[in-house]
């Protein structure tokens, strides 16, 4: 049996090395195992390519990971932001749109999630008090989930306990999308309404000790080899 074959649009940063310094693609080692674990095989994408459509051909599905902020011209006035990668923006709105015109499914992780939004024309908001200082292997507040969604089904639970590192969370939401956890008033995590398999979390759950996670990942595997 063919593996589904999982597309990580990896993390840009610059790495001191002993060969200087250096521009870097970068996949957290969690990421991997998770997948492995839900029975997917992970190829990892270039932000630079300018073959989309080529690599979505031979994707079963899509993981957008965690990073710099997206830059906010793409969804509204100027405001501060930081670790901006243009490059990236457009590539994982290509991905997105991409992906959704082929039906592919699409799991999002903190920055994705609001990736996954501002790329379907939503718009993000500032939040407070969501970076939390305790090591992200911890969880640090509630979110609940809506009864009847992708996540409740795939958590099989309505109530997760979750870590937090984010500045920015979805405010008008884009085309299909629908909050199905939230934090209070921040929305948690959004998911595509109709046929395609697409998820979007605010929190880390590659960074907790918690078998929801695996859960998840399990269910986008699943959704890929479908």
């Amino acid at each position: 049996m063919t593996l589904p074959r999982i597309l990580i649009a990896p993390h840009a940063r610059e790495l001191e090395t002993p060969l200087g310094r250096l521009h870097a693609s970068i996949v957290y080692d969690q990421f991997f195992g998770l997948l492995t674990a839900a029975g997917g095989l992970p190829l990892v994408a270039w932000a630079g390519t300018y073959g989309v459509d080529d690599l979505l051909a031979v994707a079963d599905g899509v993981l957008l990971i965690g990073g710099g902020d997206v830059a906010p011209e793409r969804f509204g006035p100027a405001l501060e932001a930081s670790g901006l990668d243009h490059r990236r923006d457009e590539f994982e709105t290509r991905l997105v749109h991409g992906a959704r015109a082929r039906g592919t499914p699409l799991l999002a992780v903190c920055r994705g999630c609001q990736m996954l939004n501002v790329a379907l024309g939503g718009t993000l908001r500032r939040v407070e008090g969501h970076r939390q200082e305790a090591e992200l292997a911890i969880p640090t507040h509630a979110v609940e989930l809506e009864p009847g969604s992708r996540l409740a089904a795939a958590a099989g639970e309505l109530g997760l306990d979750v870590n937090s590192f984010h500045d920015w969370a979805a405010g008008e939401l884009g085309a299909g999308l629908l909050v199905v956890a939230a934090a209070g008033d921040v929305a948690e995590a959004i998911e595509c309404e109709g046929g395609w398999w697409a998820l979007g979390v605010q929190w880390h759950l590659e960074l907790l000790d918690d078998p929801v996670s695996q859960r998840l990942f399990d269910a986008f595997v699943a959704a890929a080899r479908a």
